[in-house]
C-alpha cells in the first residue's frame, strides 16, 4: 500500500501536469490569434494600398482631364473670341433643344430627373421591331451589342455631379457644355426656367346673402343660444355623413377654425369656417 507521501507526491505530480498542459494550451490559442491577426493587418494593408493606389490614379486621370478641357477651351476662345460679355457662344436652339430632350425624361416635371425615370425613359424610346417588320442591320447589331440602355446606370451616375440621385437641368448642361463658364451657364439656365405662375386671383368676401345664410344656420345649430357652437353642437349639425365628412375631417376643420381654442366656434369663427368651403361662393 502506498505511503501517504506518496500519494501526495502523485497528485502534485498531476496537478503540475495539468498546468503545464494549461499553459501549452493558452500559449497555442494566443499564437494561433496572433497569426490571424497579422494575417487580417496583411489583408488591411494590402487594402489600403490598393485604395490609395486608385485615389491617386483617379486624381492623375482628373488633373490631365482638366488640363485637356483648359487647353481646349483656350483654343475655342482664341477661334471664336470667347462669349460675349453677359451671354454665351452657344446657341439658344441647341439649348432649348436639350431642354427638350430632359422634358422628355421628367415626367413628373419636377425639374428633375431620377435614375428611374432616366431608364423607363431610355425603354420607352428604344425601337421595337414589330412583327412580320424584317430588322435592318442596325437592328440587328443593337440586338447583338450593348445599347445605351445596358450602360444606364453607368451613364446616370456620370450625369449626377453631386450625387444625390437625379438629374437636374444644370447639371445636364454642364456635361453637355463642358467649356461653359458659369455666367454662360446662368444665361442659359433663365433661358429654360419656366415662367413664373400667374398671381391667383384673391377671393371675392362673402355677399349680405351669404353671410345672413351662414349666420341663420349657426343660429339653428346654436342650441343652448350662448353664441357659441360646441364641438357637440357642431358635430350634431355636420356629422353622421350629413356632408360626406369623416369623423377625423370634422375634428380637424374645427381645431383649425376654433382660434381662441376655447373649445367653441365663434360666429366670425364659424363664417371663416364655412367660407374656406367654398359652398356659398355663388350665393
Amino acid at each position: 500500500m502506498p505511503s501517504k507521501e506518496e500519494i501526495d507526491g502523485k497528485r502534485s505530480a498531476a496537478i503540475e501536469k495539468k498546468e503545464a498542459e494549461r499553459k501549452a494550451k493558452n500559449q497555442e490559442i494566443m499564437e494561433t490569434k496572433k497569426q490571424k491577426q497579422c494575417e487580417r493587418d496583411k489583408v488591411k494593408a494590402a487594402e489600403q494600398e490598393k485604395n490609395s493606389a486608385a485615389e491617386k490614379k483617379k486624381a492623375a486621370v482628373e488633373e490631365k482631364r482638366k488640363k485637356s478641357v483648359d487647353g481646349i477651351e483656350a483654343v475655342r476662345k482664341a477661334n471664336d473670341g470667347g462669349a460675349k460679355k453677359g451671354g454665351t457662344k452657344y446657341s439658344k436652339k441647341e439649348v432649348m433643344q436639350l431642354k427638350a430632350i430632359f422634358d422628355q425624361y421628367d415626367k413628373d416635371r419636377s425639374g428633375s430627373i431620377t435614375q428611374k425615370e432616366f431608364s423607363e425613359g431610355l425603354k420607352s424610346s428604344k425601337k421595337q421591331v414589330r412583327a412580320g417588320e424584317k430588322p435592318t442591320h442596325a437592328d440587328l447589331q443593337a440586338a447583338s451589342g450593348s445599347s445605351i440602355l445596358d450602360m444606364s446606370d453607368s451613364v446616370f451616375i456620370e450625369m449626377d455631379r453631386d450625387g444625390d440621385g437625379s438629374v437636374t437641368m444644370g447639371e445636364l448642361m454642364r456635361l453637355m457644355f463642358p467649356f461653359a463658364q458659369e455666367k454662360e451657364l446662368e444665361t442659359m439656365l433663365e433661358w429654360v426656367k419656366p415662367p413664373p405662375e400667374p398671381e391667383p386671383e384673391p377671393k371675392a368676401a362673402l355677399s349680405k346673402e351669404a353671410r345672413d345664410a351662414i349666420l341663420s344656420l349657426f343660429k339653428l345649430h346654436d342650441k343652448d343660444k350662448n353664441g357659441t357652437m360646441s364641438k357637440k353642437e357642431f358635430n350634431a349639425a355636420f356629422g353622421e355623413g350629413k356632408l360626406g365628412l369623416t369623423k377625423e375631417d370634422l375634428e380637424a376643420m374645427f381645431k383649425e377654425f376654433d382660434i381662441d381654442e376655447d373649445k367653441g366656434l365663434t360666429k366670425d369663427e364659424f363664417l371663416k369656417l364655412m367660407e374656406s368651403t367654398g359652398a356659398y361662393d355663388d350665393v
